[in-house]
């Protein structure tokens, strides 16, 4: 059985189930970058490695330190010229912690619901790409949390709780037999 690229995709961004064929890997600098040129902007703390063997090479997958993931970097020692560390990760190196946020309308309803380590990096991005921006009146952090892993269940409850119109992964709801 052979492993595919998608199953350490889902290993490394969702934290399912390491599949066969990846083995936990260390790393020994302090800052990753990707290795995909479209993805090169910043350079990241990994808090999590695997290594994988992916059509004939051996890949190296991280999760990072403010909760993205990339299937394929290199340790790097020094920052290369022109490149910034990612804020997320270095304020959650610092101490920082991640949030759980909320967008709501004029009328007063939740547009979106998410959690971050860098809310402010996290609110350029949604004023980029996010349909809904437009109609977005103000935001609140309902709550905060000092790992990523307490913060994503914190809004997978919110996401439950006050039904966002915008969300587009509803939290599956795991009913158990009395």
């Amino acid at each position: 059985m052979s492993t595919h690229l998608y199953d350490v995709n889902a290993h490394l961004h969702c934290g399912a189930e390491r599949p066969a064929g990846v083995m936990a890997a260390s790393i020994k600098t302090e800052h990753v970058i990707t290795v995909r040129p479209h993805k090169r902007g910043k350079a990241h703390r990994a808090v999590y490695a695997v290594t994988v063997h992916l059509g004939g090479r051996v890949r190296l997958g991280a999760r990072f330190a403010c909760g993205a993931a990339s299937n394929n970097v290199r340790p790097v020692t020094d920052l290369p010229a022109g490149m910034r560390s990612c804020a997320g990760c270095d304020r959650v190196a610092m101490g920082g912690t991640f949030c759980v946020y909320a967008y709501y309308d004029a009328a007063g309803r939740v547009l979106y619901v998410g959690q971050t380590a860098d809310m402010s990096g996290r609110h350029r991005a949604h004023s980029h790409s996010a349909r809904w921006f437009s109609d977005q009146q103000h935001r609140a952090v309902l709550s905060e949390h000092t790992t990523r892993a307490d913060a994503k269940r914190a809004e997978a409850e919110a996401i439950a709780a006050l039904a966002p119109v915008h969300n587009i992964q509803r939290p599956t709801l795991h009913l158990v037999a009395s």
